[in-house]
């Protein structure tokens, strides 16, 4: 029986000793990453899309294409909504502090921490933003983009959008969020977390070490 001895380094130390190997090895990992690294994160936002129109009532997600640097969309229906004049219009029309009302009333005190109840007893122990009356961080999926949605969502009907641009517009938000994380997955400091984090190892080329067969 004879050992073989195998050095190995992680990503960071192939950075600081072996520069070239690193160049090897992060290389290899972009080509990966041109084969779907936006799987997992395409599939999040997607949830957290899902997540918002569900639990906003009198709109429903129709139709969808979202992507990275492509025409993404999104189409809504909306339902019937009084406008006060006597006749029905589409709440899709709303804007300024009557759609500001219907976002309320249709999505957000949907999600809102209650007054009473034992929700509001067990949510006080995580701090002030569970409080009652809040809405608390993450309301849909428990992912950073339920906040980034409905942060947009809030800020275009406040901007002066109507309710309809507001959730067509989900969709370019929707896409600016996996170009930025396709950006960041793209940096060299994220390849280095990357690995670490899924304990890679590489042999003093740069390669990937996979156990010495």
């Amino acid at each position: 029986m004879k050992t073989i001895m195998v050095k190995v380094y992680t990503a960071q130390e192939l950075k600081r000793y072996r520069p070239s190997a690193f160049k090897r090895a992060y290389s290899e990992y972009l080509d990966g990453q041109q084969r779907g690294g936006l799987d997992f994160e395409l599939s999040d936002v997607m949830g957290s899309l899902k997540g918002l129109f569900n639990a906003c009532g009198g709109v429903r997600l129709r139709d969808w294409s979202i992507g990275a640097y492509m025409r993404s969309y999104v189409q809504v229906d909306f339902t019937g909504d009084p406008s006060g004049a006597g006749e029905l219009r589409g709440a899709g029309e709303l804007r300024g502090p009557r759609a500001m009302a219907w976002l309320e009333n249709n999505l957000l005190a949907n999600i809102r921490i209650p007054w009473t109840g034992a929700k509001r007893i067990k949510n006080r122990r995580y701090g002030a933003a569970y409080y009652a009356g809040q809405v608390p961080p993450c309301p849909f999926t428990g992912t950073c983009y339920d906040d980034d949605l409905l942060d947009a969502l809030r800020d275009n009907v406040r901007g002066g959008m109507s309710i309809y641009s507001a959730f067509e517009d989900l969709a370019r938000v929707c896409q600016r969020i996996l170009e930025k994380a396709d950006e960041y997955q793209r940096t060299p400091e994220y390849f280095i977390e990357h690995a670490a984090g899924n304990d890679w190892e590489f042999d003093a080329a740069g390669a990937r070490f996979r156990g010495i067969k």
